[in-house]
């Protein structure tokens, strides 16, 4: 994260990610769908703007970071990488083009038994596994 093999120019490029379309956006961010130049993989990129994140605290936005980076499961999106510029910070993770459960269940409506008990499985291993008892906060 310290900024260094930052390319920018005006095709909408940092590093080594060429940016495309917006895929979704919040209260402080907005993420792009990318392509990563070098191996044509497509990638999620989360911009935080520093302007915009003022009143977070930078303590906060590191610590989302920190946490990425421990993660690793596969019902979790992957953390590739953090850039950060002067003016913003970039948060490259796996791109999921099945989009978010949220939007799904918000489209499809009520689940049935069966798909409901495999999100659900799904999100109880991805917070439970990884987590050994001796690692666990009281």
């Amino acid at each position: 994260m310290d900024g260094t093999n930052v390319k920018r120019s005006t095709s909408h490029t940092i590093s080594n990610y060429r940016l495309g379309k917006t895929i979704g956006t919040g209260t402080f961010s907005e993420v792009k769908l990318a392509i990563h130049v070098l191996t044509g993989i497509e990638v999620a990129i989360k911009i935080l703007d520093r302007q915009s994140i003022a009143n977070l605290s930078a303590e906060t936005v590191k610590r989302e970071i920190n946490i990425l980076r421990l993660l690793s499961h596969p019902h979790i999106v992957r953390f590739y990488e953090a850039i950060e510029t002067r003016e913003k910070i970039y948060i490259v993770m796996e791109y999921m083009n099945s989009g978010e459960l949220w939007y799904y269940t918000t489209r499809k409506g009520r689940l049935q038994e069966d798909e409901a008990r495999h999100f659900f499985q799904q999100d109880i291993l991805a917070k439970f596994r990884p987590w050994k008892k001796k690692n666990l906060l009281p």
